[in-house]
């Protein structure tokens, strides 16, 4: 059988065709002619052009990727930094500081109402009702203690701790800058008073008073109430002070300086006596002169003392 190549049909054979089968041809070898042939090299560049656009996609993809990341990690920090920022806030306790020639009254979240005499400070945690009842005095305050059984509330000096569940108590402690030691006098109730030194502690009762020797020595002593509480209404009443504690009262109570000479010996010499709502330093300064032979003149901002 032999097998010969056909190329299709020729002029003679077309004009013999049908005219619909003959259209059909023409229209099939112009679109023959039409194909765009490519070289090698030509799709070698189409196909990296194609690729290149895709990996530029990538590219900007990654970026965008990678800049959300970062904000991320931004706003992470900012949000942790505003968290140590906002515990620091809350870990610097509250501090209530009276001015001289002024009192105060600091009630707290549990009930508790303390009276702060001039020149005092009292500090307490922000978490005061949350945590324990802790609060911390350098001066003088009267203490209204709300009873709370299960959570006792406690009072640090610079030379004692007050520890009660619910009772009513004048504490004075001024620290060192004073050199006198802390003074307690229980108005209602009991309290356990302690030093801190030796850590000895004493339990008082109503009606009741202690302080705190130089030498960290807890003793019972026997003041009238009345007199320790007299500050409360505006009188001023010594009991035994020292001259140079009579005169530091003095210098809280009506905001002046009493200057002292350092050849005097005032921590020797004590002095009682009461006032009834003074309003003029003067006269009580005249009378502790006349009484214990000493002399003083006025000054822009006080007193001065002086010996005779």
């Amino acid at each position: 059988m032999n097998i010969h190549e056909y190329n299709g049909p020729d002029d003679k054979d077309r004009h013999s065709l049908p005219e619909d089968l003959n259209n059909d041809l023409e229209a099939y070898k112009r679109s023959e002619d039409d194909k765009i042939s490519l070289t090698d090299s030509e799709v070698e560049n189409a196909l990296g052009q194609v690729l290149g656009q895709i990996e530029d996609e990538e590219q900007d993809r990654e970026e965008h990727t990678t800049g959300f990341s970062f904000n991320w990690k931004l706003m992470a920090i900012a949000a942790t930094i505003s968290f140590i920022g906002m515990l620091f806030v809350l870990s610097i306790p509250i501090s209530v500081e009276v001015p001289h020639g002024e009192t105060a009254v600091v009630d707290l979240p549990d009930g508790t109402s303390i009276t702060l005499n001039s020149g005092s400070e009292l500090t307490y945690s922000r978490f005061y009702d949350y945590l324990r009842r802790n609060v911390t005095l350098t001066g003088e305050g009267y203490f209204d203690v709300y009873s709370d059984p299960e959570d006792p509330f406690t009072v640090t000096t610079a030379s004692s701790v007050v520890k009660v569940l619910g009772t009513e108590f004048n504490l004075t402690d001024w620290g060192v800058s004073s050199g006198s030691k802390a003074k307690l006098a229980v108005a209602e109730g009991s309290v356990e008073f302690t030093e801190l030194t030796d850590n000895r502690s004493l339990v008082l009762n109503q009606n009741e008073t202690a302080v705190i020797t130089e030498s960290s020595e807890i003793t019972s002593t026997s003041a009238e109430l009345d007199n320790i509480l007299a500050w409360l209404s505006n009188n001023i009443a010594f009991q035994n002070d020292d001259l140079n504690e009579a005169f530091n009262i003095l210098e809280r109570r009506f905001d002046i300086l009493i200057q002292r000479d350092q050849n005097l010996s005032l921590q020797s010499e004590n002095i009682t006596a009461f006032y009834h709502q003074p309003n003029d330093p003067e006269s009580i300064i005249q009378d502790i002169c006349t009484i214990k032979g000493l002399s003083y003149q006025k000054t822009h901002n006080g007193f001065r003392i002086s010996a005779n």
